[in-house]
């Protein structure tokens, strides 16, 4: 029982659906809100980021974010109204402790945060507020609390069908080159305007529909392609199993053309999963499953030939563990010199005007042991003589509109542009948006011979993990991780392909819950997941998979399981989280139906 006193709930079916709607809107509706919204970044304030982009605009997360508060605040109105208004009684639940745990710890890390404006608003490019992260949880607990039918979880999953269908719909569009954005209609119901021209951040025909990022549409299908793919078998119309059958091919094609290769692999993962469930229940359809694997394996190979062979280097770079060399180390700015590491070696470099206004460029080595150097003068390049580190060189320049003194520095292949220490200023590295800044390297972990590791995710977290000292009992406060990164590792962050661009997420789900909300919130949330999984493999191991809700319990478990797979590449995401926890939800009311049934 979900309540102490069953009659607290209504029999009456519409009272029952009304309840269901708010779960109905995250799984079905929810994804696909897009809507233009105009904002101040605040973040100029920092001279890592970029003064152009003071201001920006957002169309995939902001209105996301203002639904699901909305919606999330409606869900706790239902439960007060049937605990005060019905006097019921709330059932206690397996995870309801490290629920709580989670919601404390997501509280205390905002109330202690340097920066609880942005925990508070949400920040540029990810509107994941602490207001967002209650949510979730709220979603969770209400999808769980009135999902007590079996009827029910029928309702919802074919809302779900349905939010799947246009998703997917939306993503073979995009796959081949046609843009539903730029429908004037649509542009006109999202800007406001029919004329104004949508340009995504993304190449075209990359797919991304309207999960703001094509890694995001590889995470959705991560998490639903298993329901889609189990509703083949659970309808018991050829009509439902013909558009079930659709659907997944649709998600398939969708993230082949978002080039999602973590999505495309979990994918794999999750079929894998499914034949070992199903394992004594496939045996007589032996023959179409051989057929199915080897098409699919065809197909793979025929898109991958077609992109260049794109999906079988990406994953190979993916799982790539051959450590790297990397020559500049670390590049450190100060009053007096710009410290280098070098190929091992320390050397400080300084390039100023001596009290008598001549040019003073001096190499020192570790020991402040002044180095020979070679002069080009016709370029003014001034180069170590050392055969070691004769790729060391530097060209003075004027640095500024105001003709200040600085210098180019040569690091092998590698150029990084200075200024010179003046009356008022020691030594500044210049960015590529011409912001003038402290040069700060910053210490790594684990990943730092294998920084090139998942498309560069290596070096993010080589440099994240460091931070998780500083947040174990409470972290930086919610969407604050683009102000913890040390942004200005600048050294790092040019010898990993990432230039002057700051940082803005991990790349990495749970490093960015132990960052923003401290690592006791990332053992609250594994808790939860935990109770559920160790739960879920326990009924479905021995399951005859008779019921619906055994039937479609298993793939919303296969699901998940795919989801948190996903969450060692990607982040969190507004975009999809709350189909996730709205899916968990249902997941353990589908597990406690179960339960009732067996015993």
């Amino acid at each position: 029982m979900l309540f102490e006193k069953k009659e607290s709930l209504s029999e009456n079916t519409s009272d029952k659906r009304g309840t269901l709607y708010p779960t109905l809107f995250f799984l079905c509706l929810y994804p696909l809100i897009v809507r233009n919204h105009n904002f101040l970044t605040n973040l100029d304030q920092f001279a890592w980021f970029p003064a152009s982009e003071r201001s920006s605009s957002d169309l995939f997360l902001f209105y996301k974010s203002i639904a699901l508060i909305i919606v999330a605040a409606i869900m706790c109105v239902i439960i007060i109204y049937q605990v005060y208004k019905k006097k019921v009684k709330l059932e206690k639940t397996s995870f309801l402790f490290p629920l709580g745990a989670y919601a404390f710890f997501i509280i205390l890390s905002t109330l202690f945060s340097k920066n609880y404006g942005f925990s508070l608003k949400g920040a540029y490019g990810l509107f994941e507020s602490v207001w967002i992260l209650l949510g979730y949880l709220v979603i969770l607990y209400y999808s769980y609390l009135f999902v007590h039918k079996e009827e029910a979880i029928q309702f919802l999953i074919k809302g779900l069908m349905v939010g799947m269908g246009i998703m997917a719909l939306i993503g073979v569009f995009q796959t081949f080159g046609i843009d539903y954005l730029n429908n004037p209609l649509i542009k006109l119901i999202t800007t406001g305007s029919s004329n104004t021209e949508i340009v995504g951040s993304f190449e075209k025909n990359r797919v991304s529909t309207t999960l703001f990022n094509p890694n995001y549409v590889g995470v959705y299908s991560s998490l639903l392609f298993p329901i889609s793919v189990g509703y083949i078998w659970i309808s018991k119309s050829k009509r439902g199993k013909i558009l079930s059958l659709l659907i997944s091919c649709g998600l398939v094609v969708s993230t082949f053309g978002a080039q999602s290769k973590t999505g495309l692999g979990v994918l794999l993962v999750s079929i894998v999963i499914m034949l070992l469930l199903f394992r004594k229940k496939i045996k007589r359809y032996s023959k179409w499953l051989i057929v199915s694997v080897i098409g699919l394996i065809i197909i793979f190979f025929i898109i991958n030939a077609t992109q260049n062979n794109a999906y079988l280097n990406s994953i190979k770079n993916i799982f790539s563990n051959q450590p790297q060399e990397i020559k500049v180390q670390s590049i450190e700015t100060n009053e007096e010199y710009v410290k280098v590491i070098y190929k091992n070696e320390e050397i400080y470099i300084k390039c100023e005007l001596d009290e008598e206004g001549k040019l003073l460029c001096i190499f020192l080595d570790s020991a402040g042991v002044q180095q020979e150097v070679t002069i080009d003068q016709e370029s003014m390049r001034f180069a170590l003589a050392d055969p070691h580190l004769n790729d060391i060189s530097l060209v003075p320049i004027n640095i500024d509109e105001d003709n200040n003194l600085g210098f180019q520095l040569y690091l092998g292949n590698q150029t990084y542009s200075f200024r010179s220490k003046n009356d008022t200023n020691g030594y500044e590295f210049k960015t590529e948006f011409d912001t003038f800044v402290e040069c700060k390297p910053s210490k790594g972990a684990l990943f730092n011979n294998h920084t090139t590791l998942a498309s560069g995710r290596g070096y993010i977290w080589s440099r994240t993990l460091p931070l998780l000292k500083d947040t174990l009992i409470y972290g930086s406060g919610p969407d604050t991780f683009i102000l913890k990164f040390p942004q200005t590792d600048y050294a790092g962050k040019y010898s990993n392909g990432f230039g002057s661009q700051f940082i803005s997420k991990p790349h990495n789900m749970y490093l960015q819950i132990a960052v923003q909300t401290g690592v006791f919130s990332l053992i609250s949330f594994l808790a939860i997941y935990l109770i559920y999984f160790i739960e879920s493999l326990r009924l479905f191991a021995k399951c005859n998979y008779k019921t619906y809700r055994e039937k479609i319990g298993v793939f919303i478990f296969i699901g998940t399981v795919g989801y948190m797979i996903s969450g060692l590449i990607n982040d969190s995401t507004i975009t999809v989280a709350p189909v996730f926890w709205t899916l968990l939800g249902i997941g353990f009311a589908c597990n406690n139906l179960i339960n009732k049934q067996n015993s």
